[in-house]
């Protein structure tokens, strides 16, 4: 089942928030900090559009004076973030072929790891962004770090306790992809993939001890 069919489906909202209401302590602390760097990030940036948004996690993060955008694959997802929400632009589409004109925001992200969980379309999704942002805008991405599954995995190993999950496995072929019996699955990248899959210079990446680099990079 391709990543886009697996978002896409109805069921997988209901699924997606069982996740989430098992996401460990110290999880939910990286998760906080992120939406930290990403309040920091997105500077003086007034017109802004987030990829995969899923039910509008970090909408709290972007300032109330700033024009809010989210997209997600998930019709589901996004009716969800408009009855969450009091505030944005709610789109339901595919991020391979954002239903915007060139450099329509000043700043686009795509957080969370929701780059990891796109397999094989990574790089088409990294291009839609880059087209969609101002020549002279910012681009923000957050991934899973190459050592960072002994702290997934506590996440994992919840959602086997309460049978969300039946069992996750690292896969043979690639073992930065976690997977699971439901369908689902999770990439982790080391610096330099990150760096090369973006592909800007002079980047500014942090790393959230051994969970996720947060990539902030301005499009000249």
């Amino acid at each position: 089942m391709s990543r886009r069919i697996f978002f896409a489906q109805k069921e997988q909202a209901e699924f997606i928030q069982r996740v989430y209401k098992e996401t460990p302590a110290v999880i939910n602390e990286f998760f906080q900090r992120e939406l930290d760097l990403l309040r920091k990030a997105v500077g003086s940036a007034r017109n802004i559009l987030e990829v995969g948004c899923g039910f509008g996690r970090a909408v709290s993060a972007i300032g109330p004076n700033v024009i809010y955008s989210g997209i997600d694959i998930g019709y589901t997802y996004v009716l969800e973030a408009k009855h969450r929400n009091q505030r944005g632009n709610w789109i339901c589409g595919d991020a391979t072929k954002l239903p915007f004109a060139a450099h329509t925001f000043d700043c686009v992200f795509c957080i969370q790891n929701t780059l990891g969980n796109m397999e094989g379309i990574e790089t088409q999704v990294v291009e839609e962004c880059r087209r969609v942002c101002a020549s002279n805008g910012r681009i923000i991405f957050s991934v899973y770090s190459e050592d960072s599954f002994e702290v997934r995995r506590l996440w994992y190993d919840r959602l086997i306790d309460v049978s969300i999950f039946g069992r996750v496995w690292l896969d043979q072929e690639n073992p930065r992809i976690a997977r699971s019996d439901t369908g689902w699955s999770s990439r982790c990248f080391d610096r330099e993939e990150f760096k090369k899959l973006i592909g800007l210079k002079e980047p500014e990446i942090t790393k959230l001890d051994s969970f996720l680099y947060f990539y902030v990079a301005n499009l000249r």
